[in-house]
């Protein structure tokens, strides 16, 4: 009796340890979902208020887990777009993208802040920051 109560605890422990270690591999792993390469260029010459500006990404998405996209417009006045879901093939590639400036936007300078949030594993959940150059926003 006493022989199998060792055992069953040298399988406890054991399994614990496993546990532990899973724990901390989904915990500390460095995945690297997506490198953008650069900042985005913006492809637009003039920018009014109300129209589109139309801009460049070059990224490698190194995972196949899907992103959620979410686009900022920044300057002294944050304007934050709807969240897309997305989900590009894995490696390079580049993007022709557009985004809607609102009629109520004061004029100035301004870049595109992009988020795009992955989850990695059922306990990380992963976030790419990546912004454009500047441009000018005019009446």
């Amino acid at each position: 009796m006493k022989n199998i109560i060792n055992r069953l605890s040298l399988v406890v422990i054991t399994l614990a340890i496993a546990l532990l270690l899973m724990v901390f591999y989904c915990l500390f792993y460095p995945y690297n979902p997506l490198e953008v390469v650069g900042p985005m260029e913006i492809l637009s010459e003039n920018v009014h208020k109300g129209d589109m500006v139309e801009y460049k990404v070059v990224f490698c998405k190194n995972t196949d887990k899907q992103a959620t996209i979410t686009r900022e417009l920044v300057n002294d006045f944050h304007f934050t777009y709807s969240a897309v879901k997305t989900n590009n093939e894995v490696g390079c590639q580049e993007a022709l993208l557009h985004l809607l400036i609102p009629e109520f936007a004061p004029a100035g300078e301004y870049k595109i802040r992009t988020t795009a949030a992955y989850k990695m594993n059922t306990i990380r959940d992963m976030e790419v920051v990546y912004e454009s150059e500047t441009f000018m926003v005019e009446e």
